[in-house]
């Protein structure tokens, strides 16, 4: 009796470029589906319009719990 097995299969190397930007859209989609849509409000009252990096770098540097919540938001 012959194993009807699936072949073994072979690494031919990396992606085609097309197939490597179609992912990296793809994956961009999914974030902000998933993460910036339903942070939005949260967002909205940490990063304000006016504001500037340097801005946002005094408010981050002088609340560590604020990073804290941030970084365990975006690790979940």
């Amino acid at each position: 009796m012959k194993l009807n097995l699936p072949k073994e299969r072979e690494y031919v190397g990396t992606a085609p470029l097309w197939k490597r930007i179609a992912a990296f859209f793809i994956d961009l989609f999914i974030i902000n589906f998933v993460l910036l849509i339903p942070f939005r409000p949260l967002l909205r009252v940490l990063v304000q319009e006016e504001s500037g990096f340097s801005q946002m770098y005094s408010y981050l540097s002088s609340n560590p719990s604020v990073v804290e919540i941030i970084t365990a938001v975006s690790l979940t």
